[in-house]
């Protein structure tokens, strides 16, 4: 993703980086411990972190029946970046394959 927030992965990590230097550090819970002096920039997580956030967040869009519209901005927003060609590509599959469990207690199962 480039733009006013740039993401993009690396052999091993996804980087993390905002154009204006303001990452929002200070609306981390350690970050009322944090001062001008020493707060964070931009970041490298782990690949399997990133991975792991990923599918957390697409269980939540897929709970609030959110995924075709997730998948529609992030089309929209992303055109020609990492991954949006194989998301034009599987999307309307994605979509389709998770629209079933929309609202479902996957917790009894």
């Amino acid at each position: 993703m480039r733009g006013e927030y740039y993401l993009w992965r690396s052999d091993d990590h996804t980087h993390f980086w905002a154009r204006d230097g303001y990452d929002g550090w200070d609306e981390a819970v350690w970050g009322e411990t944090l001062t001008e002096e020493n707060r964070p920039s931009g970041v490298a997580l782990p690949q399997s972190i990133a991975d792991a956030y990923v599918m957390l967040r697409l269980a939540q869009l897929v709970r609030e029946g959110r995924v075709a519209t997730a998948a529609a901005d992030a089309l929209a927003r992303c055109e020609g970046n990492f991954g949006a060609k194989d998301l034009a590509d599987l999307g309307p599959a994605i979509v389709a394959a998770l629209a079933p469990l929309r609202g479902n207690n996957l917790e009894a199962r």
